[in-house]
């Protein structure tokens, strides 16, 4: 690209930031006394089938990988409605693959200069490997990758788009496959000033709600039956339990494990609204979709006190790194 192009390039760039922003579409926020554009929540992501299936293709259980996935704004009545049209793999570069992901190379770049001049939104993703073959060590690992870490966190704000005018910030997802266990497929989608920058919170909320919902169903539907079949479905339980725990002890405890940790194991497959991230099953969807509500002060303030421990610790990291060194 010669000089010329490239200036042209910055003027069309500049030009379609400007009218997303007259259009609602970009609003502008300061954080940390950066001044940075940002989508205008409320939105839904859409993920049709044929995206999922490339997320699912080349997901890789040993080791993280990532890119980007290219959304197109749809147009709808009321809030932005955005739909994932293509994903970009990008290969991970990093000295240790299997707990990181390369960001901010020249081909992400390339990617998302490229996916703006097309006025398509380039938003990164990574996945994390989910291969554990003791299936009572499952839970906690899920526990642990379905949830952002301190580098997710932190990448998360360190690589915005900068044109001659804008800081251009968009939310970054993440994608798990838990293949052996539950063939769930999970997308959660963070920061961005418009998401959380960690999922522990609003998954607790989430999946509590989801479990006494399915208390209060069952107690409804039991409350219509007769006392035998009360009694019925009592002993049932018990016996299913005990079963369980002769036949197959091991899974029967990771079933506990999971209700006692909230494990969202009802959810899967579950169109009633994901927020900020969801679980379906990969055997079963079609169009998937996740909605990020407007943005509220709490959410602000939870982000603000959460990234302050991260840095503080990659302070200490990177103090005990140059001492040594």
């Amino acid at each position: 690209m010669n000089s010329t192009d490239k200036l042209n390039n910055d003027d069309i760039l500049e030009s379609w930031f400007q009218q997303l922003e007259q259009d609602c579409i970009l609003t502008k926020s300061i954080r940390n006394e950066k001044q940075y554009y940002h989508l205008n929540s409320p939105i839904k992501f859409v993920y049709p089938q044929k995206q999922i299936d490339s997320l699912l293709s080349k997901y890789c259980p040993k080791r993280e990988e990532g890119g980007y996935i290219l959304f197109q704004q749809e147009l709808s009545d009321s809030n932005l409605v955005l739909k994932a049209v293509d994903v970009k793999w990008i290969d991970n570069t990093s000295a240790n693959p299997e707990n990181s992901y390369t960001v901010n190379t020249p081909e992400h770049r390339k990617i998302e200069r490229e996916a703006y001049l097309n006025k398509l939104f380039p938003i990164r993703f990574h996945t994390h490997p989910m291969d554990v073959d003791d299936i009572t060590k499952q839970s906690d690992r899920r526990l642990e990758i379905i949830d952002t870490s301190d580098a997710d966190k932190r990448i998360s704000f360190d690589f915005p788009f900068n044109t001659k005018s804008r800081t251009v910030i968009l939310p970054d997802i993440l994608v798990v496959w838990d293949v052996k266990y539950l063939n769930s497929f999970f997308i959660g989608i963070y920061n961005g000033l418009i998401a959380p920058i960690g999922f522990i919170k609003h998954r607790l909320q989430l999946t509590e709600k989801y479990n006494k919902e399915m208390q209060e169903s069952i107690y409804e539907w039991a409350d219509e039956k007769s006392n035998f079949v009360k009694g019925a479905l009592v002993v049932g339980t018990i016996s299913a339990f005990f079963a369980g725990m002769f036949y197959a002890p091991n899974l029967t405890g990771q079933l506990i494990k999971d209700v006692k940790n909230h494990q969202p194991i009802f959810a899967i497959g579950s169109q009633r609204g994901n927020i900020y991230f969801g679980f379906t099953n990969s055997n079963f969807f079609s169009d998937f979709a996740i909605t990020i509500p407007r943005v509220t002060q709490a959410l602000i303030d939870d982000n603000e006190q959460e990234i302050i421990p991260v840095m503080e610790r990659e302070r200490e990291r990177l103090r005990l790194t140059n001492s040594t060194s």
